[in-house]
């Protein structure tokens, strides 16, 4: 299912949005998970480094995500 993390991967829209998501999560050194739901749907879960470690996050892993 990670496909739907891609650029351009859409069911309906834009297809920018899932995209524009991981990457600001990994900026920030997070991870993004996708799962089926228990009941149905979708269920996404963000994993966020805690402050202390945010400030650590070398900048050229978010730029790259831009490229």
């Amino acid at each position: 299912m990670k496909e739907i993390f891609e650029f351009g991967h859409t069911s309906s829209g834009t297809g920018l949005g899932l995209t524009l998501v991981r990457k600001v999560v990994c900026i920030h050194g997070g991870e993004i998970n996708v799962n089926e739901g228990e009941s149905g749907g979708a269920r996404f879960e963000i994993t966020l480094p805690a402050p202390d470690v945010i400030d650590h996050v070398d900048e050229a892993r978010g730029s790259e995500l831009f490229h």
